[in-house]
C-alpha cells in the first residue's frame, strides 16, 4: 500500500528531520512512485511529486550526504528525456530555461562535498564558469573539505 507507505516515511521524517540517509529514501521512494506513474496511488500529481523528489534530495545534500546532487542530476536527466519541466519553485534554485546552467550548479555542489575531477570536468564542459570561477569553487572546496577534517579530528 503505497499511500501508507507515503505516511510512514512522513511519519519517520518528523523523528528524524536531520538525517540525510531518510530524506534520500523519501526522495527515493517518491521517484519510484513517479517513474512507474503511480501518482494516484500516493493521491498526489506529478508537478508535486517531482517538488518533494527536489525537497528531499536537497534536504540530504544540505545534511551531508555526498550522492544527493548526483541523483538530483540523474533525476533532471531522466525529466528532460521525457520533456518535463523543472518546477519553477524547485529546491534547488535550478533555472527552468537554462538546463546547462542547471546542471553546471548541481555539479559545483556535488564538487563541494566530493572534490572529485570529474565534476570539474563537466563544469568545464558545460562552460558555463570561467577559469577564475572554477579556481575560486576549487578555493571553496579546499576550505570546506579542511573545515570538516578539523571537525572531524576536534570531535565536534
Amino acid at each position: 500500500n503505497r499511500e501508507k507507505a507515503k505516511e510512514h516515511y512522513i511519519e519517520a521524517l518528523g523523528f528524524a528531520p536531520m538525517d540525510p540517509f531518510l530524506h534520500m529514501e523519501i526522495a527515493e521512494f517518491y521517484k519510484d512512485i513517479f517513474i512507474a506513474n503511480s501518482h494516484s496511488e500516493i493521491q498526489m500529481d506529478g508537478a508535486n511529486i517531482v517538488r518533494e523528489i527536489l525537497h528531499h534530495y536537497r534536504q540530504a545534500h544540505l545534511r551531508g550526504d555526498g550522492e544527493a546532487a548526483l541523483e538530483t542530476i540523474k533525476f533532471m536527466l531522466h525529466l528532460e528525456e521525457n520533456e518535463i519541466l523543472l518546477p519553477a519553485d524547485n529546491f534547488w534554485d535550478l533555472p527552468q530555461n537554462d538546463i546547462d546552467e542547471a546542471f553546471t550548479k548541481l555539479y559545483e555542489m556535488a564538487y563541494l562535498r566530493r572534490e572529485e575531477p570529474i565534476f570539474l570536468e563537466r563544469i568545464e564542459k558545460m562552460k558555463k564558469r570561467t577559469a577564475k570561477e572554477i579556481d575560486d569553487l576549487k578555493l571553496k572546496a579546499i576550505r570546506n573539505i579542511n573545515h570538516r577534517s578539523s571537525i572531524i579530528r576536534l570531535g565536534t
